[in-house]
């Protein structure tokens, strides 16, 4: 996060902290730096364990102070804070009830955790309210006074713990101790610059105020103006001399106006006797001259958000939400979040600009966008049983799920089971695993099926892509996205990754789309997957998908051996009737679902929401014939010459590849039984890629390699005739040779 959003965002990352190894005794700090939100979260709701024998003064102490580097802790050492912390004792209140005022009355990011002493009966805990910027040293008396008078509560403050150096034992869980944490982040910081600004008027040492009359030096030719006069010019810098030091010299002091209209004098000279070295003026009756800008106050935003109608308040707090790791607004339009189309923060100034009425302005807006940035979320998800923003182990987090707009009703369906016969092709295990595979993501969409349908086939208009869109009408159109193979290898996935229900349309590994299965393998079984969205930073998602996929070619996907991921279906033969049937389906006028088909697709909904599930039955793939041809396809040339030698045997693959002379002489078959050399092996192996028409050849180590990787089988160097050369051993050899026809071939006709 950058400076200039922190005070108007959740606490400012980087956060700086010093620790302090070794217990209460260490003066020699380390500076840490935490940048992500989950840090703290593990800091402060996290922390480890201890026993309850542990000796309290060897815990780890943290501290919000920061020192320059060799410098160690003390007073005087302190450069700056980056936190302010209250010590509570035995209050009223509890943690729990500390964390809900200043959550829901005070307004302000904290941390509450109870410490290393506290007991049910006798409350400890510990308050750290993070500043919009690091405080300096002559700024944190007034910073704690500022903090402690907004929260409110006094009741059991520890008042010795104000010292700039005081350091605080790290958030630890005690055995047999009751630990509570409550970190908000999502919430504005205490803003510094809006107190300060409030306070800052100063008197001279004199005790008489610095008035608007007073008459400065501005030029070293002697020219003189007053204060006033200076200040109504505007925005400027302007050097000067000072004017509480008898004699001062031009250039000893420089008068700031800011760009709020207030202004203040900075003497320069460390000579001077006066004990101040900055004066914010005065009015003559003691009020700050200029006006700072209400809004960076929480007083001020409330002030201008009364004068702003409720409606439009409430448009803005249903219909924008600002994402915090991305930097940009979302807008809920339709009942759904549209995440494919991020608004900067100038677009949703203009926005609303645009539906204030005349005599509200920008300041307004200012207030308005203020007021969502405290209401922001971290990430998404897609749940059916939430609301529009759900609370999530990193915060809140937009909720992307939208109702479907078909409504299940009771009724018959036939011609949605013709189309699960087809797809089935008959067999009514294949077909009772789709129903229930259909009914698990009907009735809780939310929960993935960790194994996605892939149906195969050749023919055309059969009703593969068919059945995935009645799917996705039942689920709702708008949880449900359409890819193609250039979608899958897009870098910005935002579009499907945050939905319930992917439907694939000829998915291949031809060409450059050899890499959509590793892809579609994390997309399956992963929990979260990265998220990306045009004009926005790359996050994370909570995975939901399921996917249905189709595909025309023969070898769509890579599917190893023991793949868990993929049910595959390759429907039966249709005939023109059946063509025909499904052209019924449509209003040839519109290209929609005619009104018959309709209703039958309300009745399918009904069956699948009233269906009682077999989880188990579809947690794993459906063997199918298909699946068992298409993982046989799917092997390397390496994977399936060794696996024939793994079977049959060394003798069955080296009659298509003739021993040289010298193993000849050395006894052939005795040695194929004992030890076979490498070389030997992988000629054969070429030999038996050029004769199958092979083109993945690969190298002699990964021959190798695949051989190692049975385990029983080893490389080991021999000599032979005084020359060395390496061959295998522990080749299996059965007892009967066979043969076996090398050509796996996939029939989906």
């Amino acid at each position: 996060m950058s400076g200039k959003k922190a005070s108007n965002s959740a606490v400012v990352l980087p956060w700086n902290i010093s620790l302090f190894r070794g217990g209460f005794t260490t003066v020699q700090p380390c500076s840490v730096v935490v940048k992500e939100v989950t840090q703290l979260e593990r800091l402060f709701n996290a922390p480890p364990w201890r026993p309850a024998s542990f000796p309290k003064k060897k815990l780890d102490c943290w501290s919000p102070s920061l020192y320059p580097e060799g410098k160690t802790r003390s007073n005087k050492n302190v450069s700056t804070i980056s936190a302010i912390v209250f010590d509570y004792d035995d209050p009223e209140w509890s943690a729990a009830r500390m964390a809900a005022h200043l959550k829901d009355e005070v307004c302000i990011a904290h941390a509450v955790y109870t410490t290393w002493s506290h007991k049910d009966d006798a409350p400890r805990y510990r308050v750290v309210v993070f500043p919009s910027r690091t405080l300096k040293r002559n700024e944190f008396t007034e910073a704690r006074e500022a903090a402690l008078s907004l929260i409110g509560y006094t009741d059991g403050v520890d008042t010795q713990c104000n010292d700039l150096a005081r350091h605080y034992a790290l958030p630890v869980r005690r055995t047999g101790a009751s630990y509570e944490s409550y970190l908000e982040v999502s919430l504005p910081p205490l803003c510094v610059d809006s107190f300060m600004a409030e306070t800052k008027d100063s008197v001279v040492s004199d005790g008489t105020s610095l008035l608007s009359e007073t008459v400065l030096q501005i030029t070293e030719d002697g020219e003189k103006q007053e204060v006033g006069a200076l200040i109504e010019e505007g925005v400027g810098k302007y050097k000067c001399s000072c004017p509480f030091e008898p004699g001062s010299s031009f250039g000893s002091a420089f008068l700031r106006v800011c760009k709020d209209g207030r202004a203040f004098l900075q003497c320069t000279s460390e000579n001077h006797k006066h004990e101040k070295k900055q004066y914010w003026l005065s009015t003559k009756d003691g009020k700050q001259v200029g006006k700072k800008s209400p809004v960076r106050s929480l007083h001020g935003r409330k002030e201008l958000l009364a004068d702003i109608p409720d409606s439009l308040i409430k448009y803005a707090e249903t219909s924008l939400c600002f994402n915090f790791p991305q930097g940009v607004f979302y807008r809920r339009e339709r009942g759904a979040w549209q995440i494919q189309t991020p608004l900067r923060r100038e677009t949703v100034v203009a926005h609303l600009v645009g539906k204030l009425s005349g005599q509200l302005g920008i300041k307004h807006v200012q207030a308005l966008i203020d007021h969502l940035l405290s209401r922001q979320v971290y990430g998404f998800d897609c749940d059916s049983s939430r609301g529009a923003i759900v609370p999530s182990n990193v915060g809140p987090v937009l909720n992307l799920y939208a109702h479907p707009e078909l409504k299940p009703a009771e009724g018959d369906f036939p011609r949605v089971l013709r189309i699960l016969e087809v797809l089935s092709s008959g067999e009514e295990g294949a077909k009772r695993w789709l129903l229930n595979w259909a009914a698990c993501i009907t009735q809780k969409p939310e929960r993935r099926s960790m194994v996605a349908v892939l149906c195969l086939s050749p023919q055309q208009g059969i009703g593969k892509s068919m059945f995935g869109r009645i799917l996705a009408s039942i689920i709702g159109e708008r949880n449900s996205a359409i890819v193609s193979n250039r979608s899958l290898r897009d870098p910005f996935n935002a579009s499907y990754v945050t939905k319930l229900l992917v439907l694939a349309d000829e998915v291949g590994i031809g060409g450059k789309d050899n890499d959509i299965t590793s892809a579609l393998k994390a997309y399956i079984t992963d929990d979260r997957v990265p998220c990306r969205a045009p004009y926005a930073a790359r996050t994370e998602v909570e995975n939901r998908m399921t996917w249905w996929l189709t595909s025309n070619e023969r070898r769509p996907l890579m599917i190893e051996e023991d793949d868990r991921r993929f049910t595959v279906l390759v429907p039966k033969i249709v005939d023109g009737d059946y063509r025909r049937m499904l052209a019924g389906c449509f209003n040839p006028t519109t290209g929609r679902y005619s009104k018959t088909f309709a209703q039958e697709i309300e009745g399918f909904a009904h069956y699948l929401h009233s269906m009682s599930v077999d989880y188990r039955l579809v947690s794993r793939p459906y063997e199918t014939r298909a699946r068992i041809l298409l993982q046989a396809a799917s092997r390397t040339s390496v994977e399936h010459f060794v696996r024939l030698v793994v079977r049959f045997g060394p003798a069955s693959v080296l009659t298509d590849y003739p021993p040289g002379p010298d193993f000849t002489r050395s006894g052939g078959q005795i040695a194929v039984a004992r030890a076979v050399p490498c070389e030997l092996i992988y000629g054969s192996y070429r030999t038996w890629c050029e004769r199958h028409g092979r083109r993945d050849l690969y190298q002699e180590v990964n021959l190798r390699l695949c051989f190692q990787q049975m385990g029983s089988i080893t490389v080991k160097r021999m000599m032979l005739g005084g020359q060395g050369f390496y061959c295998y051993l522990g080749l299996p050899t059965p007892a009967k040779e066979k043969k076996e026809d090398n050509v796996i071939d996939i029939s989906l006709s």
